[in-house]
C-alpha cells in the first residue's frame, strides 16, 4: 500500500510482475490530496465549500465500497453529479489523478482489503518518521553498513526493547465502527430492495 507516486509505482513493477502482488493505494493520500486541490481551485468560497461537501460524500462511498461494481457505480454517480454541480474540471483532475490513470483504477483498498486490516500506510509512515527521528538517523544519509547496524538497533528495540508492545489477535473496535456497519448494512438492504422493485 502506498500513495499514487510513480516512482513507488514504477520501482515495483519493475521488479516484480504484476500480476503478482496488488498494489493498494493509500486512503488518507487520496483524501488529503483532492481536498488540497479543491482548496487551489479558483471559486467562491461558497461554490467550493458545496463541491467540497458533495465530494466528501462520494469518497465515503468510494472508501466504504465493497466491491468493484459498487465502486464503478459510485465514481459512475460521483462524474455526473460533478457535471450537474459544476465541478467538471475537478472530476476531470480526479479522474486523471485517482480514477482511470490505468494504475489505481481498480486497486482503491476499500474493497480489497480484508476486515480489519489497515486501510492507510500511516503505521508505515509513523514508523519512517521514527527511523529518521534523533534517536536513529536524524535524517542524515548513511551508507548501507551503518544503516543495517541502525536497523539492528530497531529490530532490538521493537522486539524486545524499549517499544515492545504485544501483538493483538483481537481487534477491539468502538461503538462509531459498529454504527457505521450497521448503517452500511441498511443501506445495502435499502438497494437491493430498489433493485428489486425495478
Amino acid at each position: 500500500m502506498s500513495d499514487a507516486s510513480d516512482a513507488i509505482f514504477n520501482a515495483f513493477h519493475e521488479l516484480l510482475p504484476i500480476e503478482s502482488y496488488v498494489h493498494l493505494m493509500c486512503f488518507a493520500h487520496v483524501e488529503r490530496n483532492v481536498f488540497k486541490h479543491l482548496i487551489q481551485l479558483k471559486l467562491s468560497i461558497k461554490k467550493r465549500n458545496e463541491i467540497a461537501s458533495l465530494v466528501k460524500g462520494f469518497l465515503k462511498k468510494l472508501r466504504f465500497a465493497r466491491s468493484l461494481s459498487e465502486w464503478k457505480e459510485n465514481y459512475t454517480l460521483m462524474q455526473e453529479s460533478c457535471k450537474v454541480n459544476g465541478a467538471e474540471k475537478f472530476f476531470a483532475y480526479f479522474e486523471d489523478t485517482w480514477g482511470n490513470n490505468g494504475k489505481f483504477t481498480s486497486n482503491w483498498q476499500a474493497y480489497l482489503t480484508p476486515p480489519g486490516f489497515p486501510v492507510t500506510n500511516n503505521s508505515i509512515e509513523s514508523f519512517n518518521k521514527q527511523i529518521k527521528s534523533h534517536q536513529y538517523t536524524s535524517r542524515e544519509r548513511l551508507a548501507a553498513g551503518e544503516l543495517f547496524g541502525i536497523f539492528a538497533d530497531i529490530i532490538e528495540d521493537y522486539g524486545s526493547g524499549q517499544f515492545k508492545k504485544p501483538f493483538l489477535t483481537n481487534r477491539p473496535f468502538g461503538a462509531a465502527l459498529a454504527k457505521k456497519a450497521i448503517e452500511n448494512k441498511k443501506n445495502s438492504n435499502t438497494q437491493q430492495m430498489s433493485e428489486t422493485k425495478q
